[in-house]
């Protein structure tokens, strides 16, 4: 059966936090403290100290050439605005999104951050001290305002109260019923912070093989009681602190840092009378542990000094982020970049000064002298340009014999440098200060190829810098936007201001990074792309596979490369463009071929109007020919049986008489019947 664990007691915390960091301690107040203590020197161009009182002090500075050039580099190829690093979409409706939160998270570390000095401070302190490291985290800042109001009702009241960042301090109410009084406002000015951490402040135990988002590390800094009460710890807990361990101010990488401005007068405790400035050494660790008995290891943050834990807290991740410019691999701590060039600062120092003090022996060369043969030593001690020497003797003043300067001493100083260069990796072609390659002879296609070749060195630094700390960089500044930032931010996206909400934006664990990081690299891509542009132009074939739209998209990408952060001032984007006003003479000549196509149009439909009335006409003709003819042919046959029916008519009416007069006959006698009268019509 398996023994319950029990919860670990403060003490017992504390031992397991000292023990964990005296390791890590130990370490840098040993080997690697006294290592970034000399590289310091040379740095600064105190070692090689003289060797005797009255030789020449000169120091070459190779360490600080080799430093500062490399980290202008650098710095240079991080700081130019460029987007080196960009957040990679999972999709394509999500191309636009990590657009903008690319440009947002480099919003935060560019503008809201001194992002050249964290760099620059990360690049120096890699380069001397064998790791730079900078701390990220979201930094909690309320500001209160007071204000005074006076005159208002009860709904204006009302109103001012309602808002959740206004806090009453006092009010009062007139005669009239106005209510005057003041308020506190809070500003929340929260917001991501990163900062350089001076190397002797970062613990972490120099036997592991690589530096995670989870690895045991500590913190160390000197805090007020003024500041401790802002943080919220009682005064109470800051009581039971007690005398301190230790001081930063005493430790030697930082008397050496700070040696040159006066640095002697660090290690001077403020005795001032106020207890609110009395300083703390407070230690902020991150380790696994197993607090609450469990049996399960978690990431704990615990911050505490002297005797006292101030504050426990599980956490997911610590805010470190760390570059070694020269890894060494199943090693944290890589190699020292600067402690490569103190050999070379060392020879070069003794063989130059000796050139100086062989020169100023051959001017000034050892006399002999015979005895007696000066009246006055002071003259030839004196040694005034032109004075006089009174001898008593030709010959009594004979120069000492002074050895020559020895001919390879300036062939070994090129050697030196040559060997320099190939410690380093920064070569004189690379600083534009070798005369040889940079003639007439020489093209530039091939000046430029020599000294992308002499800064393979410096390539590989930056891609490790962008890998090592600017990837994590940008990740660990979006997840604190993510969980922090909980107000709507505006912010500007290629000269357009829009809102965002990164509390609504989804997880992001894919980066890309531009690997051209070299020599002209990005002229050399800029010059790509517009000969790229200029052969789809040229070809009448591919204008349906580049229209405005591709072409804003290119220049879009030419600027940004050349550093222009907002390419919409020099180009118009085809998606928002007005349509283009149409041209006068254009219109004109429009108007009138459409003048010409309306009358020609009008004609033919004339002409057709005028065959179709025409035709109906010549119908209607034919028409009324056929009418007529039927009518002509319906008025014969009327008139044929017109007559016919005058002829039965006749007929009808001479029978009627006839039978009329044969019945008159018969009843009037015979006589009667020769004057019956005769119808005209029988």
């Amino acid at each position: 059966m398996a023994r319950k664990q029990k919860k670990l007691t403060d003490e017992e915390l504390l031992s397991i936090l000292r023990s964990a960091v005296s390791s890590g301690e130990k370490y840098n107040n040993t080997k690697l403290s006294k290592e970034r203590e000399r590289v310091q020197d040379y740095y600064e161009g105190k070692k090689p100290l003289p060797v005797h009182g009255g030789n020449s002090k000169y120091v070459s500075t190779d360490v600080y050439d080799s430093v500062e050039s490399a980290k202008a580099i650098l710095v240079e190829t991080f700081s130019s605005g460029r987007d080196i690093v960009q957040f990679s979409p999972t999709g394509p409706e999500d191309i636009e999104a990590a657009k903008v939160c690319t440009d947002y998270t480099k919003y935060v570390i560019f503008n809201q951050n001194d992002a050249d000095h964290v760099f620059g401070s990360v690049i120096h302190d890699g380069l001397i001290a064998r790791a730079g490291v900078a701390r990220v985290y979201w930094d909690e800042c309320v500001e209160e305002i007071e204000e005074e109001f006076e005159g208002y009702d009860e709904d204006k009241f009302n109103v001012l109260l309602s808002d959740p960042e206004v806090e009453l301090l006092e009010a009062e109410i007139d005669d009239s019923g106005a209510i005057s009084g003041t308020i506190i406002r809070k500003m929340d000015n929260s917001r991501v912070k990163i900062e350089p951490v001076p190397p002797e402040q970062f613990i972490v135990n120099p036997a592991i093989k690589r530096f995670t988002r989870t690895t045991d590390c500590s913190f160390i800094e000197e805090k007020t009681r003024s500041e401790l009460l802002a943080e919220g710890y009682k005064s109470s807990q800051i009581d039971k602190i007690g005398p301190v361990e230790g001081e930063l101010g005493l430790d030697s990488e930082k008397l050496a840092r700070y040696d040159p401005v006066g640095g002697d007068n660090l290690s001077l405790r403020d005795e001032s009378t106020q207890a609110s400035s009395e300083k703390f050494l407070v230690r902020e660790s991150y380790t696994w542990l197993d607090l609450d008995g469990s049996g399960r290891n978690r990431f704990w943050k615990v911050i505490w000094s002297g005797g006292v834990v101030l504050d426990k807290e599980q956490v997911d991740r610590h805010p470190f982020l760390t570059y070694a410019p020269v890894p060494i691999p199943h090693r944290f701590h890589g190699n020292n970049y600067a402690d490569r060039v103190v050999p070379t600062q060392n020879a070069k120092t003794v063989l130059t000064r000796g050139v100086l003090d062989h020169t100023v022996v051959t001017n000034n060369p050892r006399y002999g002298v015979v005895k007696g043969a000066l009246t006055n030593p002071r003259e030839l001690i004196d040694n005034r340009i032109g004075g006089l020497v009174n001898v008593t003797r030709p010959d009594g003043i004979f120069p000492l014999p002074q050895a020559s300067l020895n001919p390879y001493v300036f062939q070994t100083l090129q050697m030196l440098d040559e060997d320099k260069e190939d410690s380093t990796g920064v070569s004189r072609l690379s600083q534009g200060l070798n005369k040889d390659a940079v003639s007439n002879q020489n093209s530039d296609a091939m000046v430029e190829r020599l000294m992308s070749a002499s800064m393979q060195r410096q390539k590989i630094m930056a891609r490790q810098f962008a890998n090592q700390f600017l990837k994590p960089l940008y990740l660990e500044v979006y997840q604190l936007v993510i969980e922090n930032e909980k107000n709507e931010r505006v912010f500007e996206v290629a000269g357009a201001y829009i809102p965002v909400t990164p509390s609504k934006w989804r997880k992001r664990i894919d980066v890309s990074v531009d690997l051209r990081l070299g020599y002209r690299e990005d002229e050399r891509q800029v010059e790509e792309l517009l000969a790229f542009h200029n052969m789809l132009t040229s070809d009448e074939g591919s204008s349906r596979l580049y229209d405005e739209a591709k072409r804003f998209n290119l220049f879009k990408k030419v600027l940004g490369i050349k550093g222009y952060k907002n390419p919409i001032e020099f180009v118009n984007d085809p998606t928002k463009m007005k349509p283009p006003e149409p041209d006068p003479m254009a219109m004109a000549e429009l108007e009138k071929v459409k003048a010409e196509t309306q009358s020609i149009a009008v004609n033919a439909q004339v002409q057709q109007m005028k065959a179709q009335l025409e035709g109906q006409l010549e119908q209607t003709r034919l028409d009324m020919e056929q009418r007529f003819k039927t009518i002509e042919f319906m008025l014969q046959t009327r008139e044929a049986d017109r007559k016919d029916a005058e002829t039965q008519n006749r007929i009808e009416t001479a029978i009627a008489e006839l039978a009329l007069a044969q019945e008159t006959a018969a009843d009037e006698g015979a006589e009667k019947k020769t004057s019956a009268i005769i119808s005209p019509n029988s």
